[in-house]
């Protein structure tokens, strides 16, 4: 199966990484979402209003693009970190700079063919970064650290 229709999801995350614009964005979407004009707004209702600070507490908890986000951010730092240095460098100016193609970075950087950084390196790192948003994905959902179990 080709690398990028199996993780090109993936691929395409860590060209936005570290995602500070869009949670940025998304954050500004929530607190202040745009809304027609309403010609009643002077009109007084005797409807209890929850604080607009608890209102944007529960919005952002509960919005599933700002976790989306924040759970790949997460995911690719942590994968990021256990990566060799050698091998970020490689995946960083293919997949993110897009400054080499991947048998340069494995001539630059692996010392090894193409076909061995796909194998050796690119294939492990998306399988293990795919592997860890699962992981993540799971704990926040029922609140269990699988590395211990």
């Amino acid at each position: 199966m080709n690398l990028r229709s199996r993780f090109g999801y993936l691929i395409l995350a860590l060209k936005q990484y570290p995602f500070d614009k869009e949670i940025k964005e998304r954050i500004e979407e929530i607190e202040v979402p745009w809304k027609l004009t309403d010609p009643n707004t002077g009109i007084k209702s005797n409807k209890v209003m929850t604080p607009k600070a608890l209102s944007d507490i529960i919005k952002k908890e509960s919005d599933p693009e700002l976790h989306r986000l924040e759970l790949l951010k997460e995911a690719i730092s942590m994968v990021k970190n256990s990566t060799p240095e050698k091998e970020w460098a490689a995946i960083k100016d293919v997949y993110i700079d897009g400054t080499l193609t991947v048998e340069g970075a494995s001539i630059k950087y692996l010392h090894c063919s193409k076909s061995l950084a796909y194998k050796g390196v690119i294939e492990p790192f998306f399988s293990n970064l795919e592997k860890k948003i699962y992981e993540l994905s799971v704990n926040t959902k029922i609140n269990i650290n699988l590395e211990k179990s």
